[in-house]
Formats: C-alpha cells, sequence, structure tokens
C-alpha cells in the first residue's frame, strides 16, 4: 500500500480527505493509504514557493511515500493556470504528482448521485453537468437545500455530513458521465498505488 501525503486547497478538501470513510474508499479502489493532510488554505498558498512550506511538512512525516497536490482550476485562464502551477510546483524535490484537474470539490458532491440522493431524499435527483463552468456548484448545492427545506450553510459542516451521513464517494462521483476531473483522480491514485 503506498501512503500518500495529500496538500488541499481549503477547509472542504480537508474534511472530506481527512475522514476515515474517504481514506478506506481510497484504498480499497486505487491501493493508496492517505496518512497525512495538509490544508494549504487557499489557491494563492499552492503556488510557486509558497508550497514548499507544506511539502517539507509531510517530508518531515515520514509516514509519507509520495506527496500530491490537490487544487482547484483558476477560472479566469485554466491552461495557463495548469501550465503554470506545474512549471512552478513541478521542480520541488519530493512532490511526486499536481492534480489541478477540478472545478471544485463541490462539483464531485453533485457527480455522486447516491449521496446527493440520500441528503435530498430524491433518488431520482441527477446532475447533467455537474462541472460546467456555468454552474457554481456551491451555489447550486444551496439552491437544492432550499428548494428541500434543508440547511446547507457552511461548506465544512455540509462536506462533513456529506461524507458522513451520506457515504459520499469520489470513486462514485468518477462514475458520472460528465464529472472527468473525479475520474482522473481516481485514475492517477491507481496510478500511484501500483
Amino acid at each position: 500500500m503506498v501512503r500518500i501525503g495529500l496538500i488541499v486547497e481549503g477547509d472542504s478538501d480537508d474534511v472530506v480527505f481527512k475522514h476515515a470513510h474517504t481514506k478506506v474508499k481510497l484504498s480499497d479502489a486505487c491501493g493508496v493509504l492517505v496518512t497525512k493532510v495538509v490544508n494549504a488554505r487557499g489557491n494563492r498558498n499552492q503556488q510557486g514557493n509558497k508550497i514548499r512550506p507544506y511539502v517539507q511538512i509531510l517530508v518531515e512525516n515520514r509516514r509519507v511515500d509520495k506527496i500530491v497536490l490537490l487544487t482547484d482550476l483558476d477560472k479566469d485562464d485554466q491552461i495557463k493556470c495548469i501550465t503554470e502551477r506545474k512549471r512552478a510546483v513541478g521542480r520541488i524535490k519530493h512532490l511526486e504528482q499536481i492534480l489541478v484537474a477540478r472545478n471544485c470539490l463541490e462539483s464531485w458532491f453533485l457527480a455522486d448521485t447516491a449521496a446527493l440522493g440520500s441528503w435530498l431524499k430524491d433518488n431520482k435527483i441527477k446532475i447533467g453537468n455537474p462541472e460546467s463552468e456555468s454552474i457554481d456548484a456551491w451555489r447550486h448545492l444551496r439552491k437544492l437545500a432550499r428548494q428541500k427545506q434543508k440547511t446547507c450553510e457552511k461548506k465544512t459542516l455540509f462536506a462533513r455530513e456529506f461524507v458522513e451521513r451520506h457515504n459520499f464517494s469520489i470513486a462514485r462521483a468518477a462514475e458520472h458521465p460528465n464529472c472527468p476531473s473525479a475520474r482522473y483522480f481516481i485514475a492517477k491514485m491507481k496510478e500511484i498505488g501500483k
């Protein structure tokens, strides 16, 4: 089993990837064990030299075989964002994989129709294109919550509930035909887990 240290962008990612449910599911599906998660607290802190302290935390941890950076796309200039981020961060020793291939974690929540249906108590709900640029995934989740008289105010509380009570699975999100970034994430984790 390959031990992964994960650098994430925000509090919701931190909640999801530190949760035992997610760790077990990634272990079963991909052959990786997430042993340490570091929250960079924002996209800007994952760029250039600002990422180095987070990498160092994981290197010093010694319970990590590979380090992976997971970040959201910059909506302003996505191609430049991916290229620049990989170039700037790619030279950092010990950083094995940079995954810059998702809109935001909340789009993965929309893609996991089983968890979404459980949360909304509506097994017929399906979001056609959860990673569409025209959808602000967090606003869409809040809109769905209002329609069903549910609360959905804080991202971290929602993320915890979605994982714990509604069994959110990145692997299930990856099965959605229009969620390529979750598929990419799972494929890369499997590649690392070999």
